[in-house]
């Protein structure tokens, strides 16, 4: 049986009743990736107590104007945290598309994860206040 190369505690915190032990479900490698690059991006700086410079603050842009310069520093605030807080990956593609009618952001991202071999992975949210 293959070892996972990556696990997490799942973000919704729900026991896995399939199992005798009844612990927190896990996710495992892409989904365990998928999650850290969540947290990194929607974490607000100061907000971790013992690791306040995590995050990328993302929300600090929210109130700029939604333009395609505001969509650009996103995207170049995004691809730094990133770079500093998930090594494990290779960001490949990163669109982000102001959307001035709903006011929000449409976020696509295509990235690598560098220890698994499960190929070339992608990752939509959308970014509002």
């Amino acid at each position: 049986m293959a070892q996972d190369v990556y696990s997490d505690v799942d973000d919704r915190l729900y026991r896995d009743m399939t199992k005798l032990t009844k612990d927190l479900h896990k996710d495992k490698d892409i989904e365990a990736v998928k999650n850290s690059i969540l947290n990194v991006l929607t974490t607000k700086k100061m907000e971790r107590r013992m690791l306040p410079e995590f995050g990328a603050s993302l929300e600090k842009l929210l109130f700029e104007p939604i333009d395609d310069v505001t969509a650009k520093r996103i995207g170049e605030a995004m691809i730094q945290e990133l770079k500093f807080w998930e090594p494990r990956i290779n960001v490949n593609n990163l669109l982000v598309v102001a959307n001035a009618d709903q006011m929000r952001y449409d976020i696509t991202m295509s990235y690598d994860v560098e220890a698994c071999d499960i190929g070339r992975n992608s990752i939509e949210f959308i970014l509002q206040q």
